[in-house]
């Protein structure tokens, strides 16, 4: 090797560039161009590498975030052959932070960017709080944005359609959903409300039920109790007044 090669070596890292992330042996490795080393060689024949991974890999079991072709990242030798750093098996050990045009190669929502992300919400649904430079973590993969922000907020975002599940500062849980949703269980459901419970819907409400229906409540109100069969109404069948009337359900006709 050159003396600059040499040089470069010393260092514990190297710049590179992503090639190629289908590994023939599909053994997950990536192949990569450092830069000024191998400069000569056709990007065919540049070396594999492998991955530093995060604590916990194991057979099934992990942490795993690809890189794609482009983009950049640090890479360092590990392995010696003959008291010399091997070059032939480098390792992808993490992104380099650049900022073209000024700005990070980031999601914006992690400095305050010009293009961050527009929640969508609806009614009462509290909305995100917008927060301060260089204090959020936030991981974006796939058009599916994690979010974990100052005050306790942990949001998931469908960013293409705007559904998402959050917990707030307050400790509220949010869900919203923009297109349908589906809930189902195989063993018992409790809902456990220490206030009121409303429901609003745009359509209608289908309610089957196989076994009995028990509705227990200080007073049962339907349509707001408009034609309320009370003790002066007469009897359609009979012409008396109605004398076998509840006192706790008004019902409409």
């Amino acid at each position: 090797m050159s003396d600059s090669v040499d040089l470069l070596l010393q260092r514990p890292e190297l710049e590179a560039i992503v090639l190629d992330t289908n590994d023939p042996e599909r053994m997950l490795r990536v192949q990569v161009r450092i830069f000024g080393l191998f400069d000569d060689v056709q990007d065919k024949d540049q070396p594999w590498c492998t991955y530093k991974l995060p604590l916990g890999a194991r057979v099934k079991e992990g942490d795993f975030t690809p890189v794609h072709v482009g983009d950049l990242v640090w890479v360092d030798f590990p392995y010696y052959m003959h008291s010399r750093k091997d070059t032939r098996r480098p390792r992808i050990t993490g992104s380099i932070h650049h900022c073209p045009g000024g700005i990070p190669n980031l999601p914006p929502e992690a400095f305050g960017g010009d293009d961050i992300y527009q929640h969508k919400r609806s009614h009462k649904e509290p909305k995100p709080q917008d927060q301060e430079y260089h204090s959020s973590r936030v991981y974006i993969m796939h058009g599916i944005m994690v979010e974990y922000e100052k005050g306790g907020v942990y949001r998931v975002t469908h960013q293409e359609s705007g559904t998402s599940f959050e917990f707030d500062a307050r400790g509220n849980s949010i869900l919203h959903t923009e297109g349908d949703h589906h809930r189902s269980s195989k063993g018992d459901t409790e809902d456990h409300t220490g206030k009121n419970l409303n429901a609003t819907v745009g359509g209608y409400w289908r309610i089957k039920v196989t076994g009995s229906v028990y509705i227990d409540g200080k007073s049962v109100h339907i349509n707001k109790g408009k034609g309320v069969v009370q003790g002066d109404c007469l009897c359609a069948f009979t012409g008396k007044p109605h004398s076998d009337l509840s006192m706790t359900v008004t019902a409409g006709k």
